[in-house]
């Protein structure tokens, strides 16, 4: 039998609780370390996460930098195009993809940027549009036919966005209806005061039907303080005079936003143009009309600035004009009176048509209408220069025709490419083509009814950005993306610096509002050679050229057959290199070619006006009188006159006479009554047309005053001196020194002409009297009987005269010192002596107390004692001391003479002493005189610091009547 070995039970349960322990603990161990592992990873990826967010960020603005870089180019002084911008050279269409299209460094780039540009110039600025230009946006509206008082309907092209019934705004009239269906208005209210015959036309077909909703969007610019641009849309898009009726409907404003932007800039131009003088008073009792001397300068929709002579200003727009007069949508307050108050239209800011959307081109052309027309064409056209307007069918095949053309080079090529081919294949009338030129030059102009705004050519430098960027892994997936939208502005919106060579050039800068700084310009004005399009007035920028067809003119770029007359812009109207006085600009004339005499009549301005008539001014300071002139002819005329209240003394003019340009210095002397010549005691230049003509052009006339002197008096023309001088001439001969008792020898010269007869010469320091001349000699030999002549006779001694340098070369200056006035008869030597001793002037103070002083006010009646001094008939001695004002001066009393003199007794003001508040004054009650005051003394003499009066209250000598 075998025996089989059996093992225990209770071992087994042991081995197998071991073995669960273990795995237990391993998957505690397991448990603890899982979220550790698991927090590790999640750092980690919000590490990288973090960091890619950041690199995402900086990608951004690495993009939206480069991007300004390459807009930068499109300045007119880096680009190469810098009249025109095609739309390739901002939107970023032609770099590739970014960054990887950089090149080297970028080409393994795992960033991805995109870029989405808008050129803010392409949007219609919400700060200077026009009514009509933003409803053309959101529904335009426009008369279809004729409307007479008796219409009770108004048909318009489409009455889509209007509300059911209220109130419109037609040619500055508002007009109440009550219905409405598609294309017509329905139950409209007739005229409060209409005509007797009702059938007379009302409106014209092709007038502005405006919504007032729109308009209250473009009165969101003016508030209390005058023009105020939006800085927000919601200032000018939610603005509602406090009804929310006055609101468009939340799509309008919305779509609104998309096209328009708060302001987009007039290429570095100024906001205000030049402007003109309201020539009539306002009627109170309509306040917001007014009139201007220009009719051509304003239109409805514009916006303007009235500034007074004192600098105050208000601002407003116009609702409708025509000949000069103009009604606001505010009342003019006070202190804006006729001829004292400059008017001055805004500039409304350009669309880009290059770059805008078919939408703003289209808005841009609708209801264009002349209100006249000075078109003068030797040609028959097309269109009807009253009535014609630029319906919406019309404004759309010039928008195509725009798309099509783009990018057009300025407006002489919207002229050829788009404009005159339209007109020529009868899709537009020749009118039709006039207006849309002219509205694209200058809105503002008053032949334009309805006008919206003009045309830009290039971007603005004023771009909207939104970009967007992301970091991507090795295998393509996206890690982080960051995104930003800003609008700024890539370089100054104006030149820098720039040389206008041709006058296509210059036109682009001054006449289109390209931003030229250093020069000012009409906007619009094409000068007489362009009859269509220009203001029959003198143009600063003229264009010669090739006569085209309607009476165009084609600007040449040759340099030689320009005509550039640029003036200089405005500085600060005070003057230059540190001076006292003005540069006066003539700010408050409507041309900027400056103040027109032939309109205006003369100007007068005084020196206080200059800031020289104060007193502290120098009489050894320089007068310096210089200004741009034209004159049409060299007939009798004066250009300037300052003068004094003396006609014959502190005078300079400047005239012409018998053709000659003649400019006159009179000294402080006056007139010579004894002038046997009857010259006029000044000195005259004369400037010979012949040698220099100056008729018919702008001249640059400049006159300075160093002394009164023939070489200090210049004078000069175009910067250059020019003229001859009377009483100047120079040495034919030389001179020789002079020695006592020798001969006087004449003086030969180039010509005597304008010098007197007989008087006294400067050579160099020395002085010499003539007794008479020839043509070209000064003969200086002594008349006894005249008693004048001689080298010597103005020094006092020989010995003197010996001390100056007499000799003087040939080609030496001879000028004037001296009139012909003489003496009747030698003076003898003086040899009069003082008869006391004198000290230097000095003053001193009075300490002699010598009677009771009781006073009494006047008016008053209470007495009251003062203290002691001198009544008003003392006479006797009076003790002196040092002033108190200079207790250490010594010659106190010396400077009284000793034998006696005349003295000025005087006592101040001083506390009780002075005019009482109620207008009395002291009085010494014992001889009713005045205590204190001014009175002048004789005294018979002084011993030390005594003197003793003699006589009170004397006459000054040489003044009794």
């Amino acid at each position: 039998m075998k025996l089989l070995h059996i093992h225990s039970s209770s071992r087994l349960v042991q081995s197998g609780a071991a073995l669960v322990i273990v795995l237990l603990s391993l998957a505690l161990l397991f448990a603890l370390g899982v979220p550790f592992l698991f927090a590790s990873r999640v750092r980690s990826d919000s590490s990288n996460e973090a960091i890619f967010r950041v690199q995402a960020r900086v990608a951004v603005q690495s993009a939206s930098n480069y991007i300004a870089l390459e807009h930068a180019n499109t300045h007119p002084s880096l680009d190469a195009s810098p009249l025109y911008d095609s739309a390739s050279e901002w939107d970023g269409s032609s770099l590739g993809p970014l960054p990887q299209s950089l090149g080297a460094g970028f080409d393994r780039s795992r960033e991805s940027w995109g870029v989405e540009i808008e050129n803010m110039q392409s949007k219609i600025s919400l700060a200077t549009a026009p009514t009509m230009l933003l409803q053309n946006v959101v529904h335009p509206c426009f008369l279809t036919g004729d409307v007479s008082h008796a219409d009770s309907q108004l048909a318009v092209t489409s009455t889509a966005g209007f509300p059911d019934s209220g109130m419109l705004l037609i040619s500055g009239a508002w007009v109440v209806y009550g219905d409405k269906n598609s294309n017509t208005f329905l139950k409209v209210e007739g005229d409060l005061d209409p005509p007797e015959d009702v059938d007379t036309t009302r409106f014209r077909e092709g007038r502005f039907v405006a919504d007032p909703r729109v308009q209250t969007i473009t009165l969101s610019n003016i508030d209390v303080d005058g023009f105020s641009p939006p800085e927000f849309y919601a200032d000018a898009l939610e603005f509602d005079f406090g009804n929310p009726d006055n609101l468009l409907p939340q799509s309008d404003r919305d779509y609104l936003q998309e096209l328009s932007c708060l302001s987009s800039g007039v290429y570095g131009a100024a906001w205000w143009q030049p402007g003109s003088f309201m020539n009539r008073e306002i009627d109170l009792e309509q306040p917001d009309i007014i009139s201007i001397d220009s009719k051509l300068i304003v239109n409805a929709g514009t916006f303007v600035r009235l500034e007074n002579y004192y600098g105050d200003s208000f601002e407003s727009l116009v609702m409708a004009s025509g000949g000069g007069n103009m009604q606001l949508a505010s009342p003019v307050p006070e202190g804006f009176t006729a001829f004292n108050t400059r008017v001055m239209p805004m500039s409304r800011e350009p669309v880009d048509i290059n770059a805008c959307r078919p939408e703003v081109l289209q808005a841009l052309f609708t209801g264009l209408q002349f209100r006249v027309m000075g078109v003068v064409s030797s040609y028959s056209y097309t269109g009807n220069r009253s009535r014609d307007w630029v319906t919406p069918a019309e404004a759309t095949r010039i928008t195509e025709r725009v798309l099509q053309q783009r990018p057009l080079h300025g407006p002489d090529d919207l002229w050829e490419k788009v404009l005159r081919p339209l007109a020529i294949e009868g899709a537009i009338t020749d009118v039709d083509s006039w207006v849309v030129y002219l509205n694209g030059v200058d809105p503002n102009h008053a032949w334009l009814r309805q006008s919206t705004t003009g045309y830009g050519y290039r971007a603005g430098l004023k771009f909207e950005q939104r970009v967007n960027a992301a970091v991507r892994s090795r295998l393509g997936r996206t890690l982080a993306r960051s995104s930003a939208e800003q609008v700024l502005y890539v370089a100054p919106p104006g030149q820098l610096l720039e040389l206008a060579h041709n006058q296509l050039r210059f036109e682009d800068y001054a006449s289109w509002q390209r931003g030229m700084h250093g020069v000012s310009t009409l906007p619009s004005d094409l000068g007489s050679y362009a009859t269509p399009f220009a203001d029959t007035a003198a143009s600063i920028s003229k264009r010669f050229g090739i006569i085209q067809d309607l009476a165009r003119t084609q600007p040449d770029e040759e340099p030689e057959v320009s005509a550039i007359i640029p003036t200089p812009a405005r500085e600060a109207d005070r003057a230059p290199y540190g001076g006292r006085g003005i540069t006066e600009h003539f700010d408050y004339t409507e041309s900027p070619l400056g103040y027109e005499v032939d309109s205006h009549g003369p100007l007068f301005t005084t020196t206080g006006d200059w800031g020289v008539g104060d007193g502290v001014t120098s009489n050894n300071d320089p007068l310096h009188i210089q200004g741009w002139f034209f004159a049409n002819s060299v007939a009798d005329s004066t250009l300037f006159d300052y003068t004094s209240d003396y006609t014959d003394r502190n005078r300079i003019t400047a005239t012409f006479e018998q053709g000659e340009l003649i400019v006159r210095c009179y000294g402080t002397h006056g007139e010579d009554f004894f002038d046997i010549d009857s010259q006029d005691e000044c000195i005259t230049v004369h400037i010979d047309p012949s040698e220099y003509d100056v008729a018919g052009r702008w001249f640059h006339l400049s006159v300075l005053l160093r002394n009164e002197s023939a070489r200090g008096f210049q004078v000069c023309l175009d910067g250059v001196p020019r003229g001859d001088i009377d009483g100047f001439t120079h040495l034919t001969q030389p001179v020789a020194a002079h020695t006592p008792g020798s001969a006087s020898n004449d003086i030969y010269v180039e010509s005597t002409a304008g010098f007197p007869r007989r008087g006294v010469i400067r050579i160099g320091n020395e002085v010499i009297e003539y007794s008479s001349k020839t043509d070209t000699s000064f003969v200086t030999q002594r008349d006894p009987n005249l008693y004048i002549g001689g080298r010597a006779a103005r020094e006092s001694t020989d010995v003197l005269a010996l001390t100056l340098d007499s000799s003087h070369p040939m080609g030496a200056g001879v000028e004037i010192y001296g009139y012909s006035s003489i003496l009747l008869g030698d003076i003898p030597p003086g040899g009069s002596v003082l008869s006391g001793d004198v000290g230097p002037w000095s003053i001193a103070t009075c300490v002699t107390g010598i009677e009771d002083i009781i006073t009494i006010r006047e008016l008053g009646v209470n007495p009251f004692p003062l203290g002691t001094g001198i009544s008003s008939t003392y006479i006797g001695d009076i003790e002196l001391v040092a002033a108190e004002q200079a207790p250490t001066d010594i010659y106190f009393a010396e400077a009284f003479q000793s034998d006696g003199g005349y003295a000025l007794m005087w006592q101040g003001s001083a506390v009780g002493l002075t005019w009482g508040t109620d207008g009395s004054r002291l009085i010494n009650i014992d001889d009713q005189s005045r205590i204190a005051g001014m009175e002048v003394i004789r005294y018979s003499g002084r011993t030390d610091s005594t003197i003793t009066i003699s006589e009170r209250n004397v006459v000054t000598p040489g003044l009794e009547s």
